[in-house]
């Protein structure tokens, strides 16, 4: 699943940035080497460079922004807040066709 927080009609507005969720340990390993220009969590000087990559990591301001923001789902607790938008039922797309070319 892909998550953006661009956009004014975002709930975490951070103006710029997003997130991929995944279950798959080797997408995620692949996805995080990728937005760090390929590299490895090792000095550049041990790392052999076998793999494109894009400088897409978040700058820590945006994620502390981002750690505020959230702040308003949970209370002090830690328990989810109410939430409008989990009550919203996700439509059944199943009644659509597709059709690619």
């Amino acid at each position: 699943m892909c998550i953006s927080f661009t956009g004014p009609h975002k709930i975490l507005k951070l103006s710029k940035g997003g997130a991929i969720l995944t279950d798959d340990k080797e997408a995620y390993e692949w996805f995080k080497r990728a937005r760090f220009s390929g590299r490895r969590e090792c000095s550049y000087h041990e790392d052999s460079l076998d793999q494109l990559g894009w400088n897409y990591y978040m700058p820590p301001e945006f994620a502390a922004r981002g750690l505020l923001l959230i702040a308003q789902f949970y209370d002090r607790d830690g328990r989810p807040k109410h939430n409008e938008d989990l009550e919203i039922e996700y439509p059944d797309l199943s009644k659509f066709e597709v059709y690619t070319r």
